[in-house]
């Protein structure tokens, strides 16, 4: 009888479509497994977004990712060419590698994933994590041909790549799509000079990509000569940037006054918040939390972004934590000029990763969070940033007057 309805049921399309909407990947794999209908809707959703690790990859505690080796790709897709057509966005991740005494990471060794991305034509982004250890040069040839060849699709409108170093810009000039182009953790270049090796020139003509959102993060060297070279900057309607100590801020400016007229969204995130313990006499150890900025930092002019809506600031936190009954929070934000700020402002210091990974243990002994605004130009906008800051349930504080 449960063979018979198993052969001959309709499963509802109002629970297919429940699970598709909660991604409830997990659950869709075993109904996959138990009705040929959900076998066939579920393969869409479960080879839409491919991750890429080595077989011996070691995830972290939190991490819940579901990945695959470039193997196991190539068999189901053996078994099932099918596939090829599924898959949307590919994530290449080796920046671990190096954490787990590899000599080598998997790419360079790795013959399977060059003949890959030629069969995954319906490819609509690229992500590639690499590691310190890794020079774009030293890659397979093979493998760069491969990834050149894929940015020239028409349908690929988003590439990023961190952490390899060299990698030159040029070699993603010749596609005729993309709009979302991230970059992090290396330097960015035109060219590819590093160990005499050079990108292989293709029959497209290389012009700017007309850009919609641009991320540099912890980007070692910047040039707005070769930002201009690569980008079309005027229409772009994202831009996120990182700043170490704010080395660099005057080229980050140029390119926001490049796009002054279509940004919408900035976010800016500070490489370091400082940590810095204080001790007294009769309170015990304390601790202050303040920007590790330089002291003649130019305020930042957003008054000539008209269309800019949503506005962040980000940052970690580094330094040595002891038990504290007394949390004191310097909130600094000087990147603001005399303007409205925007309607959606997110003023992200990290309160979730100070209570866990930090103050959990000893959180029932901090009585409380001690928030100064201490700079004229934040005053205008003290109720923003106080509401801002009252809507995170985390964040416990009696303020303090400048």
């Amino acid at each position: 009888m449960a063979m018979a309805m198993k052969q001959h049921c309709q499963l509802p399309y109002e629970l297919f479509g429940m699970i598709l909407q909660f991604c409830d990947t997990p659950n869709l794999k075993i109904a996959s497994l138990v009705n040929r209908v959900f076998f066939e809707l579920s393969l869409p959703h479960l080879f839409r977004c491919v991750l890429l690790r080595s077989s011996d990859f070691v995830p972290d505690a939190d991490d819940t990712s579901e990945y695959l080796t470039a193997q196991t790709l190539h068999s189901i897709i053996e078994s099932r060419p099918i596939i090829t057509e599924y898959v949307r966005s590919l994530t290449i991740d080796i920046s671990k590698d190096w954490l787990q005494f590899h000599v080598n990471s998997w790419v360079m060794e790795d013959t399977i994933l060059q003949g890959l991305l030629p069969r995954l034509q319906q490819l609509k982004e690229i992500l590639i994590y690499g590691q310190p250890t890794i020079n774009w040069g030293d890659l397979p040839q093979q493998l760069r041909n491969s990834l050149q060849t894929a940015v020239q699709s028409p349908l690929l409108h988003t590439f990023g790549i961190g952490g390899i170093f060299g990698f030159p810009l040029r070699s993603i000039l010749c596609s005729p799509s993309i709009k979302h182009f991230s970059h992090s953790s290396s330097m960015l270049m035109l060219d590819a000079r590093e160990g005499g090796t050079h990108t292989p020139s293709t029959s497209r003509s290389r012009r700017p990509l007309d850009l919609q959102s641009l991320s540099l993060l912890e980007t070692l060297t910047i040039d707005c000569h070769v930002l201009r070279a690569a980008f079309v900057l005027n229409h772009l309607v994202e831009f996120n940037f990182s700043l170490k100590k704010f080395e660099g801020m005057s080229q980050y400016a140029l390119i926001i006054n490049a796009c002054a007229q279509s940004l919408e969204i900035l976010g800016i995130q500070v490489d370091r918040l400082a940590v810095t313990p204080i001790t007294t006499p009769l309170f015990g150890p304390d601790l202050t939390f303040e920007f590790s900025y330089d002291q003649d930092f130019p305020v930042m002019d957003l008054s000539h972004l008209p269309k800019l809506r949503k506005l962040t600031f980000s940052t970690y936190i580094e330094g040595d934590f002891h038990q504290s009954p007394a949390i004191s929070i310097d909130a600094t934000p000087i990147l603001l000029s005399d303007i409205s700020l925007p309607a959606n402002f997110c003023f992200a210091y990290p309160w979730k990763d100070l209570v866990n990974a930090f103050f959990a243990p000893n959180l029932a002994e901090i009585k409380s969070f001690n928030l100064n605004f201490n700079t004229v130009t934040t005053r205008p906008y003290r109720e923003n940033f106080m509401t801002a800051l009252q809507n995170d349930a985390l964040l416990r504080y009696t303020e303090v007057a400048p």
